[in-house]
């Protein structure tokens, strides 16, 4: 999500970044947050379809708060203008400019992360991720990103193309748990998950990874058969997803 805060304090403008930091990185990752003293200097970057969300303060040297909301609509309808005001007086003004919500100061946390929420409901659904913690600090991994991750007693080894390794205190089961029971993930062996959407081929007993050292895992005799049946499933329906199709749906004969 693409977020801009503009007007308002210096202070209050910061304090607002840091509570839309809290959340995305508990939500959205990959948010973006830009910050514009007035609404001269927001209209004169802003392009149709740059932000998602933009918070609009009342308070500015510039221009009025509101005249920027009916700006911003004429400009680039598809922004979602939150406009921020000490009082209701200018909430049916806001609303007619198209505003997507109007909030009172003080603002409260659980508010910005309720509208942050409704908007993310409204976008095209977002690239799914895991957190964890390496090194005492907080990191997160896309779903995509993952190519394998294997146990290594109470730790695990996590192969991704962005991060390159990561060990980490984790079980098999809760890196599992976080996965969300995602399709693409498959375990191999009893320590080995692999991400099917990386495998290069499956010959001899072993997966031949994508990874840059091309890794060869094992899989276990009993998890051969399904492996190459859930593979043959996951190509099948990543196929269909490109071209637009829908897989055949479950039919019953009555």
């Amino acid at each position: 999500m693409k977020i801009a805060v503009t007007g308002g304090t210096p202070e209050a403008a910061s304090a607002l970044r840091d509570v839309i930091e809290s959340w995305a990185s508990d939500n959205l990752p990959e948010t973006e947050i830009s910050m514009y003293r007035g609404g001269t200097q927001m209209l004169r970057q802003v392009t149709p379809g740059r932000y998602d969300l933009a918070f609009i303060s009342s308070i500015m040297s510039d221009m009025k708060g509101i005249e920027l909301v009916e700006r911003l609509w004429e400009k680039t309808p598809s922004t979602g203008c939150v406009f921020v005001s000490s009082d209701e007086s200018l909430m049916p003004e806001a609303l007619n400019c198209h505003a997507f919500d109007y909030l009172v100061r003080p603002l409260r946390e659980e508010q910005i992360f309720q509208v942050l929420g409704d908007m993310q409901e409204r976008l095209p659904q977002a690239a799914p991720f895991f957190c964890y913690t390496c090194d005492r600090r907080a990191c997160h991994m896309m779903f995509h990103d993952l190519i394998y991750a294997r146990s290594d007693g109470h730790y695990i080894e996590l192969h991704s193309r962005s991060e390159g390794t990561h060990r980490i205190r984790m079980s098999m089961k809760e890196l599992q748990e976080r996965l969300r029971g995602d399709e693409r993930f498959f375990l191999i062996n009893k320590g080995i998950l692999v991400n099917m959407g990386h495998i290069l081929s499956v010959y001899g007993g072993f997966c031949l990874m994508d990874d840059a050292r091309r890794s060869l895992l094992p899989i276990s005799v009993r998890r051969g058969a399904r492996l190459k049946e859930q593979l043959h499933q996951y190509i099948y329906q990543s196929l269909c997803r490109e071209r637009g199709d829908e897989s055949p749906g479950r039919t019953v004969d009555f």
